[in-house]
């Protein structure tokens, strides 16, 4: 096992409890999303040029359009006719009077939106505004495996957070999830599409740690279905891929894997793209508990150009998932996060550019709609997104036959840190609300 492994897959310190937004002056917009192509001809749903931060605003059916982004640029950035600019500022200080709320609300085809900051009237959009189906509308925040709603924007680091109670007006959309996304596991483990016939109850077990409630059951179960009782859950997968070259990347495997994109196989025990310079993406088929989780490999050898990575969240049943990418084109380039809807790739979070060296470890956190990607245990970059939810599968993949990628682990992030809405000294400390004020 490569030693450099085994000081990343841990991961470091998670975000501090709050860090403000940054000073600069920048410009808040929405408008479409922009389409171009990877170096595989393959499309792309991108930020348009010249933006730093983005938070998809698409409904599930209109990940593969345009639809609407909220989109952040410097100051000395214009976006071009067909972005509505809502502010030009500081996020959380720029005033919304109710002709710009109004517009706002326009643009997004709602009645109204809440608010007396840019800032307030996005936490508004993205929690009471957002639609738990996913039908009409982009889903809610969900909370972090510690508790929190947080919301990240790049240009600006962490911009809002929020210690979820199950009381809160927020928690209704949040509760609708999970009821949701339990129902989808208990199907397909009752079908035989999960392995354990028990798994929607080691994930019921998962919650109960996660929200800090002895009776997960009496919340997160929907009210039609039967109630059952927590099953203690597991944690971790691994493959090391140390067996021989097969064409099949299942045979001799600790678990099934899906080669659900191009192909894949073992070459010098290691993880391989069987199709030369075509894509492969590997599911791999064993389910963990909690759809808060990490994925992290070892790119042990790469090509002169193209991409490997991981995958988290991933779907049982599409090509849906989030990644974390490491491009070599042919020796520095950027290291991306994206996420794929159906077979639809969208671009996510701030690239970053720098050099891709042979045994770099790279990590992908999916943790509620926080999105955060590692290089050899440092963090790169951290998004919001709220598109995938209760996925409990991950994977790896690479774009060339010359990239090799090593010591594949995923596993639940464990729930951790306070007790959701806990007490200070009588005082009830809501994710940085301390006696009704922002604490920074």
């Amino acid at each position: 096992m490569n030693t450099k492994w085994r000081k990343a897959i841990n991961g470091p310190a998670l975000d501090p409890w709050f860090l403000p937004a940054r000073t600069t002056l920048m410009r808040y917009c929405l408008g479409p999303w922009t389409q171009n192509f990877d170096a595989l001809s393959r499309p792309i749903w991108r930020a348009p040029a010249g933006v730093v931060g983005s938070i998809d605003l698409r409904s599930l059916l209109a990940q593969n359009s345009p639809g609407l982004g909220f989109f952040t640029t410097p100051d000395a950035v214009t976006l071009p006719v067909g972005y509505l600019e809502i502010a030009q500022g500081q996020i959380d200080k720029f005033l919304m009077n109710t002709a710009r709320r109004s517009a706002l609300a326009q643009k997004l085809g709602l009645a109204d939106v809440s608010g007396a900051t840019l800032l307030d009237c996005l936490v508004d959009l993205l929690t009471l505004r957002a639609d738990p189906t996913g039908a009409t509308r982009w889903k809610p925040l969900m909370p972090t495996h510690r508790g929190n709603l947080e919301i990240h924007l790049g240009g600006h680091s962490l911009i809002w957070q929020k210690r979820l109670t199950l009381a809160d007006p927020e928690a209704a959309n949040v509760i609708f999830v999970v009821q949701e996304n339990y129902r989808r596991i208990r199907q397909d483990a009752l079908e035989g599409r999960t392995p354990d016939p028990e798994q929607h109850r080691r994930v019921l077990d998962a919650l109960g740690e996660k929200y800090r409630v002895a009776n997960p059951e009496d919340y997160f179960i929907p009210p039609d279905l039967p109630k059952q009782t927590r099953l203690k859950h597991s944690t971790t997968i691994s493959d090391d891929f140390n067996r021989a070259d097969n064409t099949n990347i299942s045979t001799g495997a600790p678990f099934s894997w899906t080669e659900v994109d191009g192909d894949s196989s073992i070459a010098g025990n290691a993880y391989s793209n069987g199709g030369g310079a075509t894509f492969g993406v590997a599911r791999a088929d064993s389910d963990l508990s909690s759809d808060d989780m990490y994925a992290t490999a070892v790119l042990a050898t790469i090509g002169a150009s193209w991409t490997g990575g991981v995958e988290a969240r991933f779907s049982s049943s599409a090509f849906t998932c989030y990644n974390a990418y490491a491009f070599n084109n042919p020796t520095t380039g950027p290291w991306a996060t994206t996420k794929v809807s159906a077979g639809a790739n969208t671009g996510i979070g701030s690239n970053t550019a720098t050099t891709v060296t042979a045994n770099d470890v790279i990590r992908l956190e999916v943790d509620g709609s926080t999105i955060r990607r590692y290089k050899n245990g440092g963090l790169q970059d951290t998004a919001t997104d709220t598109t995938h939810t209760g996925y409990l599968r991950s994977g790896v993949g690479a774009d060339n036959s010359a990239w090799r990628i090593d010591d594949f682990e995923a596993g639940d992030l464990a729930a951790g840190g306070n007790p959701i809405g806990r007490l200070i000294s009588g005082t009830l400390l809501r994710g940085g609300i301390l006696s009704g004020r922002l604490a920074r």
